[in-house]
């Protein structure tokens, strides 16, 4: 009964031990800080793609106006 004990005290005991290493600890922040900056960064370039996008109801109207008619040969490959 004692055995398992010790052998789960000793596992704590390395497992606190392990963690108290604080130069990764700074490591991983600078990492998450960058990540952070780099998703912000993704973000706001999918943002200005969309906003480039000209409205829908401006592509229908130029559609309508030159009397294009439906051709599925200039559709992307599915």
């Amino acid at each position: 009964m004692i055995k398992p004990f010790k052998i789960l005290a000793f596992a704590l005991f390395l497992t606190i031990i392990s963690c108290n290493n604080s130069e990764k600890s700074e490591d991983i922040i600078l990492e998450d800080e960058h990540t952070m900056e780099a998703v912000k960064e993704t973000k706001f370039n999918a943002q200005n793609v969309f906003n480039s996008l000209p409205d829908r109801k401006l592509i229908l109207g130029l559609i309508d106006e030159n009397k294009i008619e439906y051709n599925p040969d200039f559709l992307n490959d599915p």
